[in-house]
């Protein structure tokens, strides 16, 4: 079972990168993921905190999503409330991925 490893500032730097505009939605989504993931790969989120903390719709948030899976840069079972790094899939979560 693999474990989300980082080295120091970077998930200063992935939480920067989350807030910056300028990149697209779905890169922001898996920059904050990254930026908030646990030990197990899971980045948690209460009901509309993703949608809230990059100022977005439900739906762009659901659009964003969806692209950020297409393009492999979060896993596939990743929702809202939970946003999967690749490769995290089957680490414990209490949300019900599959």
């Amino acid at each position: 079972m693999s474990t989300a490893v980082t080295y120091p500032g970077v998930r200063r730097d992935m939480a920067a990168q989350a807030a910056n505009q300028a990149l697209p939605t779905w890169h922001r989504i898996g920059c904050l993921a990254r930026a908030g993931t646990n030990h197990h790969g899971h980045a948690r989120f209460a009901t509309g905190q993703l949608r809230r903390q990059l100022h977005l719709t439900a739906q762009q948030t659901s659009e964003a999503l969806a692209v950020a899976k297409a393009r492999g840069w979060v896993d596939s079972t990743s929702t809202a409330r939970c946003v999967v790094l690749p490769g995290h899939a089957l680490n414990p979560c209490e949300e019900n991925h599959r």
